[in-house]
């Protein structure tokens, strides 16, 4: 779960600074305020929605995929897994306890966030409630004891000075405009979004950007019914240099170069088609990471086992059928001598199993004798792993594993004990160890398996009767 909300953020990020920095270098000095605001609405969202989605491509197929052809080649290991699905979840939830202590601090920020998002909430409101409002078609006069304007939702904020001056109505016409465009819900969309995510620094570029295009859309507005020269000065005359909630819209004097200048400046109509970089790229980010190829049950098949890790119970994962139409070569011996062999108790496939008693794949075949009975090498090869950690009760105990050649590997587990080291070269019919009931087990016993190329196999198939 950390490993994904990890993965999330690190997605979200890198795609939210591209897009970011594509606006940067080509779209925030042009005059286009609608479709700028819309991209940097639309790219962000998209970088926090896109990770969430996948794209399914069905794939009919008769041969493999490319991809799961190097994988094959990629992954040719045997691994075991040495721990059932209990220890497992036991090591996992203490891995998992152990790094949620590492969200406290992102968790102790957001809340931070929070708690400065609903202060200034609270405070809005109790300026509406304890000043004068005059409610009017379009929007609702809060009349405070504040030389400074500004707009929240349809609430526009001014002093009785400023309301009563010649202009008046100039400085309501620019926030209406803040109105008319709904800029408040922008500026709330991007507090929640630095809530849940103040640790990405793009998202601040992102709030600074839509504050310049809010300012810009007001002013181009606002200048239709004045003189560009009388309206900045009157924006002029009513600055002051008090600090801004990031939920207000204010009339203000920030930024007052910029907006001088793109108010006198027209883009290029040709100038829109940049908007089809940012959608083509949007496609390519999707494709690339977020697709789903839905292949043939086969197919499947071959790429869920060759993605195999060692904390995927073996008895939770099906086995992969040989693929060629040819029987495997009976080249192995059984691993307990018949003399010695009271009776095969369970073999390969579904079963219920004998502890849980759920029904599930059962991936070797168990061997009863008595205990300490010698247990053998099916056949020549090299003693790869010689398992020393392992817990009583639990998983398969003691056990070995050798590699064979052709891409066979063989494991025995429940051993009472070792007769060989690791890297130590055995030929078929050498002592190994000693058959006993360590790990999850009801009784003395043997549990074999066997893998080629990675994959597990009836060990039947290709032992000498």
């Amino acid at each position: 779960m950390m490993e994904a909300f990890g993965l999330y953020l690190l997605k979200s990020t890198l795609v939210s600074g591209i897009f970011y920095l594509f606006y940067h270098a080509f779209l925030r000095k042009e005059s286009f305020f609608s479709l700028s605001r819309f991209y940097l609405l639309s790219s962000v969202a998209f970088a926090y929605l896109y990770p969430l989605v996948s794209i399914k491509i069905e794939h009919h197929a008769s041969q493999p995929l490319a991809l799961i052809s190097t994988i094959q080649n990629t992954i040719n290991q045997f691994e075991f897994t040495e721990e059932p699905p209990v220890a497992v979840i036991e090591s996992i939830n203490k891995a998992t306890s152990y790094i949620n202590w590492w969200l406290l601090p992102i968790a102790l920020v957001s809340l931070a966030f929070l708690f400065r998002f609903l202060k200034n909430i609270i405070q809005l409101r109790k300026t509406i409630y304890a000043n004068e409002t005059i409610k009017e078609p379009q929007f609702t006069l809060v009349l405070f004891n504040q030389h400074y304007t500004f707009s929240f939702f349809r609430y526009i904020f001014i002093s009785h000075a400023v309301w009563h001056s010649p202009n008046g109505s100039k400085i309501i016409n620019h926030e209406l405009s803040h109105l008319k465009h709904w800029h408040s819900i922008d500026r709330m969309i991007m507090e929640l979004l630095l809530i849940a995510f103040w640790m990405n620094p793009f998202l601040y570029f992102y709030r600074k950007a839509l504050e310049e295009v809010h300012e810009f859309q007001a002013d181009a507005d606002a200048t239709k019914h004045i003189d560009q020269g009388e309206y900045f000065g009157l924006v002029l005359q009513q600055s002051s240099a008090c600090s801004y909630s990031p939920l207000m819209s204010p009339f203000s004097y920030k930024l007052i170069k910029k907006r001088i200048k793109m108010a006198n400046y027209k883009s290029h109509p040709i100038k829109r088609s940049l908007l089809l970089l940012p959608i083509t790229l949007g496609l390519l980010i999707v494709l690339a990471s977020n697709v789903e190829i839905n292949t043939s049950p086969a197919i499947k098949e071959q790429l869920r086992t060759n993605h195999l890790t060692p904390i995927t119970p073996p008895h939770q994962v099906e086995a992969v059928l040989l693929e060629d139409d040819s029987k495997p070569d009976k080249q192995f011996i059984a691993p307990i001598a018949s003399k010695d062999l009271i009776k095969t108790s369970s073999g390969y496939g579904m079963r219920v199993h004998p502890i849980s008693k759920k029904k599930m794949m059962h991936n070797g075949v168990d061997y009863v004798a008595e205990l300490n009975t010698n247990v053998l090498a099916i056949g020549d090869g090299v003693v790869r792993k010689v398992n020393h950690d392992f817990v009583e009760g639990k998983g398969y105990g003691r056990f070995v594993i050798v590699d064979h050649e052709n891409g066979y590997s063989s494991l025995y587990s429940q051993l009472n004990a070792y007769k060989v080291k690791e890297g130590q070269k055995v030929k078929q019919g050498d002592v190994i160890g000693l058959l006993g009931s360590s790990g999850l087990s009801t009784g003395p016993h043997l549990h074999m398996e066997i893998k080629k190329d990675g994959h597990f196999i009836d060990p039947e198939s290709v032992i000498k009767q």
